[in-house]
């Protein structure tokens, strides 16, 4: 009796994951954010997550993580292709080196190829012994190797984990790497350009583009071998016909915390009005000027300016870090809302776009900005020459009065 109840529960497990791959529209939910990195092993995909903690997971040990969750990952093959099948396992912590830093934690394992599909989706659960619930994180695979990022990328001197924040540090040296040490030339192209902060999410408008960005200088250089470069925007290729590399933002050694003058006055940007920006601008003294504008917000209240700086540019420093790809982080769609909304309550994932699900105040009683009981920001997955997974906003002008609503709570220091 008992054995043929523990197969229903199973076989109805198996048919609930079927009927769930089944479906023309895969979604997974969480409440985590995660960037990945899959790199071809020939017959295999090695891939490799970060986690970033958020405030109901803060910054904790790898003893911790292994007691807290439990990671099974299931491979779809693109529902596109009816030929599909199902590859799923328990990810053993006994067997897996986790890497852990003020952001988050890291992990990497391996998943077979398709024979049937060049493209899938891999589902990751983490299941929450803590919280008691699963959050699932989804991620798009390529089986084919199509572009060289699908094959190499960077890893910083002396760690066998490559590069997922999509910056590295210039004082810090490198090496392009694959998983067979597989010797090769490659170019590097460096450009001029800069990037303006992200439009507001009520702006209608494109974003300008240029139709050739301005290259600064192109150079060789070999893989395994250490490499360091300036601060820049950097495009990695095996040929410069070629569209697709791998992209790197060298920045500052502070980077992602702001420190310079002039990074405190642009990530103002979403919060500040033109006239308070220029005005900082032509000051003699932009340190006391930037003091000044945060101090005239709050009415001269010192240690109210403080708290709410702190939490501001903390918000700067992680939009910095998560989501950094051609531009800082803190300029792209992602990072603004970020900033300005703080942590998603949930986050919704399908194959193409990503959604942020704000709860808001059930009543306004306190005043943080968030005058609404469920906002949705999506963001559309635009795979570009520098980064696979670089994400743009959906925008409408229905966004205005909310924002509106939510700047004016920072600028009177209600909203964090």
């Amino acid at each position: 009796m008992y054995q043929r109840i523990i197969f229903y529960i199973a076989f109805s497990l198996q048919m609930f994951v079927y009927e769930a791959f089944a479906q023309e529209k895969i979604t997974v939910t969480g409440a985590f954010q995660a960037r990945n990195l899959v790199i071809d092993k020939d017959d295999s995909l090695q891939i490799f997550v970060k986690v970033f903690f958020n405030p109901s997971f803060q910054e904790i040990n790898e003893e911790s993580i292994k007691k807290r969750f439990k990671i099974f990952y299931r491979v779809k093959e693109d529902y596109d292709n009816p030929n599909w099948q199902l590859n799923s396992a328990e990810i053993s912590w006994a067997t897996t080196k986790i890497l852990v830093d003020r952001y988050g934690f890291a992990w990497s394992f391996t998943i077979p190829k398709s024979r049937v599909s060049p493209t899938g989706l891999l589902i990751i659960d983490l299941m929450d012994n803590e919280e008691s619930r699963k959050h699932q994180i989804l991620f798009n695979l390529t089986f084919a190797k199509t572009k060289i990022r699908e094959d190499f990328a960077v890893f910083a001197e002396n760690s066998s984990f490559p590069l997922l924040s999509g910056f590295l540090e210039e004082e810090k040296s490198f090496q392009l790497r694959n998983l067979t040490q597989q010797s090769t030339n490659f170019y590097v192209t460096r450009f001029r350009d800069d990037y303006e902060a992200a439009l507001l999410p009520m702006n209608l408008s494109k974003p300008k583009q240029k139709a050739n960005l301005e290259v600064d200088t192109v150079f060789q250089v070999r893989s395994n071998q250490a490499i360091k470069l300036p601060k820049g925007l950097y495009l990695i290729r095996q040929d410069t016909a070629a569209f697709y590399g791998i992209g790197l933002r060298i920045e500052p050694a502070a980077y992602p915390n702001y420190t310079q003058k002039e990074q405190l006055i642009s990530s103002l940007a979403y919060i500040a009005q033109q006239a308070e920006i220029e005005k900082i601008q032509k000051s003699e003294d932009i340190k006391s000027a930037v003091d000044y504008f945060w101090l005239n917000l709050y009415r001269g209240e010192a240690l109210k300016a403080k708290e709410v700086v702190k939490k501001y540019y903390e918000r700067v420093r992680k939009a910095n870090y998560r989501y950094a790809t051609f531009k800082e982080g803190w300029k792209t769609d992602m990072g603004m809302i970020f900033i300005i909304f703080g942590e998603p309550d949930e986050v919704q994932t399908e194959k193409n776009n990503q959604k942020w699900i704000y709860k808001g105040n059930e009543g306004y009683a306190n005043d943080k900005g968030k005058r609404f009981t469920r906002l949705v920001f999506t963001f559309s997955r635009r795979p570009n020459q520098f980064f696979e997974d670089y994400y743009t906003l959906l925008r409408y002008i229905e966004y205005e009065n909310i924002w509106e609503t939510m700047i004016g709570a920072i600028r009177k220091g209600t909203a964090f």
